[in-house]
């Protein structure tokens, strides 16, 4: 296996993991809330705080901004749906 490519398995999870998860947290978060994509967040905390190459890191950020995306459609569609009933 190419050693720029490998990464550690993903159990079990490493405070690195957990640094990653809460940051990329606040990143879509703040994302979100500017109604930015978030990848110029993404990219750099996934090479940074997870140590994954960038070959790894953009993709890895691509699927999370469309998991992001399919989340806010859903509960901005929720809102939507509960005031339409009022």
């Amino acid at each position: 296996m190419d050693d720029e490519l490998f990464h550690k398995e993903l159990f079990p999870l490493s405070i690195d993991d957990y640094a990653m998860l809460l940051a990329t947290s606040i990143g879509l978060a703040i994302a979100a809330g500017g109604g930015i994509g978030g990848g110029g967040i993404l990219v750099p905390i996934y090479i940074l705080v997870g140590k994954f190459p960038p070959s790894l890191a953009v993709p890895l950020s691509n699927v999370t901004i469309l998991g992001g995306a399919v989340g806010n459609f859903y509960f901005n569609s929720v809102k939507v749906s509960l005031r339409s009933e009022l």
